[in-house]
C-alpha cells in the first residue's frame, strides 16, 4: 500500500534537512535494544522499539515526542533521538496510559533536566488525557512520571515548530485516556494502542476500553486521513499513520483494518444475538480467516474475542453495527 513511502521519506530529510543531524538517510541505524529513528515525511520520525512504535516531531524550537516507550528502555529512546537530533526536549505528549506509552515519562519528566536534554534546560512537559493522569496515579507510577497538563476539552489545538498539532480524545477505546496525535504541516497521524498492523485491537476494559470505541478511533483516523492518489479504489500515500506496534501506514492500510474490525464485530453480534455463550463463540471460532496474521502470544484471538463478547453483553451494549 506503500509502494511510494521509501522515495518521501528520503524527500521529507532533503527537506528538513537543516533541522536534523547531516549525512542521515531515511534510517538513522539500529541503536541499543533494537531501538531505531526512520524519518517518515516532514518533520516527522517514527521510533520503532521492540515493544511499539513512538513519535518524535523536530524543529527550529526544539523535539517533540508522542510516548516515552516501555519502562527500562530510556536509553535506548534517547539515544535514537540524539541521533536525529541534538535540540532540547520541549514537550512529550501520551496517547494512553499504556505501560508501552508512558513506561518511560519519569525518565524523560520535569525533574530529568538536562539528563534528557541535549542543552541544559528544564525537562519537558507531559501532555494527556486527564485520565490517563487519574490511573497514573492510583497505580505505581512515581509522581515525576505523571502528565503536567491533563486536559479535558475535546481536542487540544497549539502550536510548535511552525506546526499546528491537534491531541483529539477518543473515549473508551484502547482505555478511557485516548488520543490521537495529528501533526497537520507534516500531514502524519499517530494512532497509539487504536491501531496496529501486527495484532488485533487492544482492550483495557479495566480503564474504559471497548471494541466499539476502538472502532470510532479507526473511523476518526480515516476522517483525518487524505490519500495522495486514489487508483482503482485504492488510498495511497498523502496522509500516514504511525502505528502503536507495526508499519507505517496510509488511509487504505487503516482502511483495511477497521473492515477487519468492523466484519467480526459483525460476527460476534450475530452469535450473541443467538445466545450462544462464550464459549460457543470461541468454538464456532468467528476469526478464523484472520487469526494467522493478526494474534500476537500477547494478545491472542481468545483474548480479543473475551473482548468483544465483554463489550456486546453489557447491559448498555449497542447491539448494531458501527460505521
Amino acid at each position: 500500500m506503500l509502494g511510494r513511502v521509501a522515495a518521501a521519506c528520503v524527500l521529507g530529510v532533503l527537506a528538513w534537512g537543516a533541522e536534523v543531524r547531516p549525512l542521515l538517510g531515511a534510517q538513522a541505524g539500529a541503536g541499543p535494544r533494537g531501538v531505531e529513528a526512520v524519518h517518515v515525511q516532514g518533520k516527522i520520525w517514527m521510533i520503532v522499539t521492540p515493544d511499539g512504535n513512538l513519535a518524535l516531531q523536530v524543529g527550529e524550537e526544539g523535539a517533540l515526542l508522542v510516548d516515552t516507550g516501555k519502562s527500562g528502555t530510556s536509553d535506548a529512546v534517547k539515544a535514537a533521538i540524539r541521533q536525529v537530533t541534538t535540540q532540547p526536549l520541549r514537550w512529550v505528549i501520551n496517547t494512553s496510559a499504556g505501560p508501552n506509552r508512558v513506561g518511560n515519562n519519569a525518565a524523560f519528566g520535569q525533574s530529568a533536566g538536562a539528563d534528557v536534554n541535549a542543552a541544559r534546560v528544564p525537562g519537558p512537559e507531559i501532555i494527556a488525557r486527564e485520565a490517563v493522569l487519574i490511573q497514573m496515579s492510583k497505580s505505581k507510577y512515581p509522581v515525576d512520571a505523571w502528565p503536567t497538563d491533563a486536559y479535558l476539552e475535546r481536542e487540544r489545538k497549539f502550536r510548535f515548530n511552525g506546526e499546528a498539532i491537534e491531541i483529539v480524545h477518543q473515549p473508551s477505546a484502547y482505555s478511557d485516556g485516548d488520543s490521537i496525535v495529528y501533526f497537520r504541516g507534516s500531514d502524519v497521524i499517530v494512532a497509539g494502542e487504536i491501531y496496529s498492523t501486527r495484532r488485533f485491537p487492544l482492550v483495557d476494559r479495566e480503564h474504559g476500553g471497548t471494541v466499539e470505541g476502538v472502532l470510532a478511533g479507526l473511523n476518526r483516523i480515516l476522517d483525518i486521513a487524505v490519500p495522495a492518489v486514489v487508483v482503482n479504489s485504492f488510498a495511497e500515500g498523502g496522509t500516514l499513520v504511525i502505528p502503536g506496534s507495526g508499519r507505517l501506514s496510509d488511509q487504505d492500510d487503516v482502511t483495511e483494518y477497521r473492515d477487519m474490525v468492523h466484519i467480526v464485530r459483525a460476527r460476534m453480534v450475530s452469535l450473541v444475538k443467538m445466545t450462544r455463550s462464550l464459549e460457543q463463540v470461541k468454538a464456532a471460532r468467528p476469526l478464523i480467516d484472520y487469526e494467522g496474521r493478526y494474534g500476537v502470544p500477547e494478545w491472542t484471538a481468545s483474548m480479543f474475542l473475551d473482548a468483544l463478547y465483554a463489550d456486546l453483553t453489557r447491559p448498555t451494549a449497542s447491539k448494531g453495527g458501527a460505521r
